[in-house]
């Protein structure tokens, strides 16, 4: 299962979420095949981290580039 976003969901929310997103990729199936684009659009969006980047959130992405 797959999650994109900045979530910080309490249990009783994440209780809610849960049903939801069993949901959604019990009605669009796997998508493993979409990776490669969906990294490409996080990075032309400027979201994403270096790997061995010091970096623990990919808005600090920018900071450390510049």
């Amino acid at each position: 299962m797959y999650l994109f976003g900045d979530a910080e969901l309490t249990d009783s929310e994440l209780e809610v979420a849960l049903p939801k997103l069993a949901l959604i990729e019990e009605t669009y199936g796997d998508r493993d095949f979409l990776i490669l684009e969906i990294v490409a659009y996080l990075r032309s969006l400027g979201r994403y981290l270096e790997i061995g980047s010091s970096a623990a959130h990919w808005s600090e992405t920018r900071k450390l580039t510049n």
